[in-house]
């Protein structure tokens, strides 16, 4: 349980507690949203890149490289091999097998399959409908 619940990031309720649940993904917050990492995102800019910085107040001590830059892919990314190919992936998720095997042909990558646990869940309404 405790690898599925850590898969989330902290959502404080100061930002977020007043955000409408239909307007929760537009929401500002993802622009910069908060970690608890060696690293702050800097910026992002959506489906291209996110830059991070070390954050200065990590408690293992600040982070000896000045800027990472990663590009993400997300599932059925339809740019998913040309990014790879042009070296604009760094991590990403796909459930096509097609997507893997053109990926590990390519010289510059590696992929490396993961497990990823998540929680799914089943809620039976035990009351009567009493909308009448």
């Amino acid at each position: 349980m405790l690898l599925t619940f850590s898969q989330f990031p902290p959502l404080p309720k100061h930002l977020l507690g007043d955000v409408k649940p239909l307007q929760f993904q537009q929401h500002a917050f993802w622009q910069r949203p908060i970690g608890s990492g060696p690293f702050k995102i800097e910026e992002v800019q959506m489906n291209d890149f996110v830059r991070y910085t070390p954050f200065a107040d990590y408690h293992g001590g600040v982070a000896k490289v000045d800027e990472l830059v990663s590009f993400p892919s997300g599932q059925a990314d339809a740019n998913v091999l040309k990014n790879a190919a042009a070296g604009r992936l760094d991590f990403g998720f796909t459930k096509s097998v097609g997507d893997v095997k053109a990926l590990e042909a390519i010289e510059n990558m590696k992929v490396i399959a993961a497990d990823i646990p998540y929680t799914r869940s089943l809620r039976i309404n035990k009351f009567a409908n009493n909308t009448k």
